[in-house]
């Protein structure tokens, strides 16, 4: 890593705000020591420890009528100011969340944990099946064995044309996404003056990321955005010792906070949001990865979105892309599969108000809706698309904007193989959860969305299943001469030649795709990787079996992602 003191002076110097300065400011008040800061929090009402979380502005000092306060960092001084109350001491800010973490911490950790499952219990993937999708899934299969042993082909055929129905399906929507979004549909911005700017929360969750904390944070201050109006919480737990003894030895500038979550089950990146969030105090909030590097006008541009758009635009999701695109092959692979989500299919839904199943980063919120939705599922292993079709469902919508954030493409096998298996199995869990009432979600949605949801969750999931048997089934068939009539009968021969057209049809669309994308991108060395795309697929589908053991053995664990391998990401260090 690189020395600390050379990191710190690159973070001071972008923060634009001396440690003289602040402590000038504090001069002027006494300081309030961590002890009466604890006696002051176990006074508060629920509603004043909501309020003190979030704005660090503590009611310190109780009296007949009259409440005196204590602030911690300058914005909560001007807080004070705005709301016309007193504030008579002030506090250092580790000061202030120790003393909010000691009294409340617990409360705020169950809470991270089971709000969700405890208030809306239909919305959390706590329970992996509910009674009557188990009894479903029993009859489906007990209906399909038997029907493969009494009439074998007629089973085959019907299990065929389902198969290629789905396929057909998902490769229509891959259609779709190359006619070009008419950009009316592309949410306008209003350009607005600093002062204007809403206050930004930017969540950061970090396990285990040592290897990538310089370049992070280089990233972070990069951001051009008023600092004044920066909230960042670098969020880390509490048993990755290394990781909170690495940022222990920086010096961070006044719009950073570490966030240091408690030891509990399950240990989920969602739950981490969830904790931290208590302390958030913006009015728009956005997640970034451990890796991540946002173009530096993303927030500013986010800001100017929302401020343009209807209430009911509660999310906006910004395109992701590898700065390590042509590694290897595997980046190479990634970065086409990428493209063709975040530029051609996303914008497609989000141009039709459809619901879109979010990445797991560079999500823009506001924060009034984000916590009416109930924030996170600390135990659905893909958050991001589960809140993007929980979003849709309370009747909001989520648009795509013209911004990017570089991430590091899995360059390992092993590694993104762990990462693939994640995704594929939160995608069953969403999949599980929104499907628990079909009628319910059907009226929520609509039926043209309810439709997409099935094709974007279990479409995806079951041809990710179902592709190399088909493919195994068509290269038997044609090799054993399946398709040469009187030999065998005409529906074997139309079956076989149903599939091939699926086949070749799906092929041609996805490779199609992949041009129109990596095209749009840029990325032109990248055209001749779009012929190996084949092989990925299979290796997709590999993920997906290991997503189903995973989901039967250990549904709510969190496969994690090793950052930092590329050599571009050791650069940086």
């Amino acid at each position: 890593m690189t020395g600390e003191r050379e990191i710190t002076e690159s973070l001071t110097s972008a923060s634009g705000v001396s440690s003289a300065r602040q402590s000038a400011r504090a001069d002027a008040l006494p300081r309030a020591e961590r002890w009466e800061l604890i006696e002051a929090c176990r006074q508060l009402t629920d509603a004043q420890a909501r309020d003190a979380l979030a704005t660090r502005l503590l009611p310190f000092v109780f009296m007949p009528g009259k409440v005196l306060y204590a602030a911690a960092g300058s914005h909560a001084v001007a807080l004070g100011r705005r709301r016309q109350v007193e504030v008579i001491a002030w506090a250092h800010p580790g000061d202030m969340l120790f003393a909010l973490q000691t009294v409340f911490g617990k409360q705020i950790l169950h809470n991270a944990r089971f709000h969700l499952a405890k208030d809306v219990p239909a919305y959390s993937a706590s329970q992996r099946v509910t009674a009557m999708q188990t009894l479903f899934l029993v009859l489906v299969t007990v209906v399909t064995v038997l029907g493969l042993w009494i009439v074998p082909a007629t089973t085959f055929v019907v299990l065929a044309g389902l198969f290629a129905i789905t396929f057909f399906c998902v490769v229509g929507l891959r259609l779709a996404s190359l006619v070009p979004v008419d950009k009316k549909k592309a949410p306008p911005s209003r350009s607005l003056v600093d002062a204007e700017l809403p206050v930004y929360t930017v969540l950061v969750p970090l396990f285990r990321e040592t290897s990538v904390l310089d370049q992070l944070l280089r990233g972070l201050v990069a951001i051009q955005y008023p600092v004044s109006k920066l909230d960042i919480k670098l969020v880390l737990e509490e048993t990755d010792t290394d990781m909170r003894k690495a940022v222990a030895k920086l010096t961070l500038p006044p719009q950073f906070e570490v966030i240091v979550v408690s030891d509990a089950k399950p240990q989920t990146k969602p739950k981490a949001l969830n904790y931290a969030l208590h302390f958030a105090r913006g009015e728009l909030v956005v997640i970034f990865d451990a890796e991540d590097i946002p173009e530096p006008g993303q927030l500013r541009l986010a800001a100017e979105t929302f401020a343009a758009a209807a209430p009911d635009l509660v999310c906006l999701q910004a395109r992701l892309t590898f700065y390590n695109a042509n590694e290897n092959w595997l980046t190479r692979q990634f970065t086409i599969e990428y493209a063709v989500l975040f530029d051609l299919v996303l914008p497609l839904l989000a141009s039709l108000d459809m619901p879109l199943p979010l990445g797991g980063t560079s999500n823009h919120f506001r924060m009034r809706a984000l916590r009416e939705l109930g924030a996170w599922d600390p135990f659905n292993v893909t958050e991001d698309a589960d809140l993007g079709i929980r979003l849709a469902r309370f009747g909001w919508r989520a648009d795509v904007i013209n911004t990017s954030t570089f991430e590091e493409a899995n360059n390992a096998l092993g590694n993104w193989m762990s990462q693939r298996a994640r995704w594929l199995k939160g995608w069953i869990q969403t999949w599980f959860v929104h499907m628990r009432n079909p009628l319910v979600l059907r009226r929520q949605l609509g039926t043209v969305d309810f439709l997409i949801v099935q094709v974007i969750m279990a479409g995806i999931v079951i041809s990710t299943l179902v592709h190399p048997f088909f493919l195994l089934g068509i290269i038997w068939s044609v090799a054993t001469g399946s398709l040469a009539p009187p030999a065998h009968s005409i529906s074997d021969t139309v079956l076989v030649g149903t599939g091939i057209a699926v086949f070749l049809t799906g092929y041609t669309v996805t490779l199609a795709a992949g041009f129109v994308a990596l095209r749009l991108r840029g990325l032109h060395r990248l055209y001749w990787s779009i012929l190996a795309m084949p092989f990925y697929w299979l290796m997709i589908s590999l993920a997906g079996w290991l997503a189903v053991k995973q989901f039967i053995t250990h549904p709510f664990h969190w496969n994690k992602t090793t950052h930092g391998l590329s050599k571009l990401s050791r650069r940086q260090k």
